[in-house]
């Protein structure tokens, strides 16, 4: 089970506590399903790469000329290269077999995801609807069953997106960064250096983003719990509202919880749009300084021109991971934020104290 009861010391009264971390719990429940999405992952990590290392061989096959040579780096590792009209034969039955590979991939992780997706945010509205159920009444009735709806209907999908679109994206996009830096490594560790050299100057900036967006998650969902908590109420006491003449009141107020929640959306969006310009700006920086550096080395012979297009391309290929790392943030900030809320809720305490007697006593001179 997920909670237990634990009594407290010196109290009359019991509380549901979590067992573990609700985070921890989610990500237990469906372990197998988690695994193969990071298989279907790495499967797409070592497609990208092959894309990588297959151009310098298109491009020897394309133009002929000289034999073909392997990277200094792969040479040990691999068998001999193979003469440019076997190439011209094999390269593409192996480019169509890598993207026959790389979109069963796709696929099967898309799949993946998504029932993963389906089967975490069932659990949560689960756990919230039964927690809610076992609450005293008063403590609903001051929480308003539209702030607790508002945890089924928004927090809980935006929490399942925490772990399904944000944490395993990440590894995902973590994957193929990483196999594609292998492979521009491979190619030529010195232009691997320059091209790689400014990514780490996004940290700051990112690091503020990310701080910033998780503030405004916050505030925008809790603005939704306002709203739906003010319609519910709104709505139950209609005839009253109606006779005593307080429409204008009721819309007002509805009104301004609009504009904080719209403001707060807005927000968010002006933030989250700044984590891509800021990765192509630095990408644009790094192609940049690679093509200046390689031009000067294939002039002086010190590479081969297919291997420094084959890193070339895999630099590019390097930009979408990075970009996808960056707009996880936009994901990650309203997970945690919906999260955070439903832990709240789930650790309230299902009966509230009473003292140590368990009934407070009469009061002096009264006859019970």
């Amino acid at each position: 089970m997920f909670y237990r009861e634990r009594r407290l010391a010196g109290r009359g009264w019991t509380r549901v506590l979590p067992v573990r971390g609700v985070s921890t719990w989610l990500t237990r429940s469906d372990r197998w399903q988690t695994a193969a999405i990071i298989l279907w992952a790495a499967v797409l990590a070592v497609c990208a790469g092959a894309y990588g290392l297959l151009v310098g061989p298109a491009l020897r096959a394309l133009f002929g000329g000289a034999p073909l040579h392997w990277p200094a780096v792969l040479a040990p590792w691999l068998p001999e290269a193979p003469s440019v009209a076997s190439l011209r034969w094999g390269l593409p039955w192996v480019i169509v077999a890598v993207a026959a590979l790389k979109a069963l991939a796709r696929f099967g992780y898309s799949r993946a995801a998504a029932r993963l997706g389906v089967a975490l945010t069932g659990r949560l509205q689960r756990a919230v609807h039964q927690r809610a159920l076992a609450l005293p009444a008063d403590t609903m009735a001051s929480l308003g069953s539209g702030a607790v709806a508002a945890l089924l209907v928004h927090d809980a999908p935006a929490a399942q997106q925490l772990w399904v679109d944000g944490h395993l994206r990440q590894v995902r996009d973590g994957l193929q960064l990483v196999v594609l830096l292998g492979v521009c490594l491979a190619l030529d560790w010195r232009m691997a250096a320059v091209g790689l050299l400014v990514y780490p100057l996004a940290f700051w900036p990112m690091n503020r983003l990310r701080h910033g967006l998780r503030r405004a998650a916050q505030a925008s969902l809790e603005h939704v719990a306002a709203l739906s908590a003010q319609l519910t109420e709104g709505f139950a006491r209609l005839a009253v509202v109606q006779r005593s003449g307080r429409p204008n009141q009721e819309s007002a107020v509805v009104s301004q919880i609009l504009d904080r929640w719209g403001e707060a959306r807005v927000r968010a969006a002006v933030l989250g749009a700044l984590a891509s310009p800021l990765t192509e700006l630095l990408g644009a920086v790094a192609l940049a300084a690679v093509l200046v550096w390689s031009t000067a080395r294939v002039v002086a012979g010190a590479i081969a021109p297919e291997h420094a297009l084959g890193f070339f391309v895999a630099l590019l290929l390097v930009y979408e991971p990075a970009k996808g790392l960056a707009r996880a943030q936009t994901i990650l900030a309203p997970g945690r934020a919906g999260l955070a809320r439903i832990e709240a809720f789930l650790a309230r305490p299902e009966r509230l104290p009473t003292g140590e007697l368990g009934v407070p006593p009469p009061a002096a001179g009264v006859t019970v």
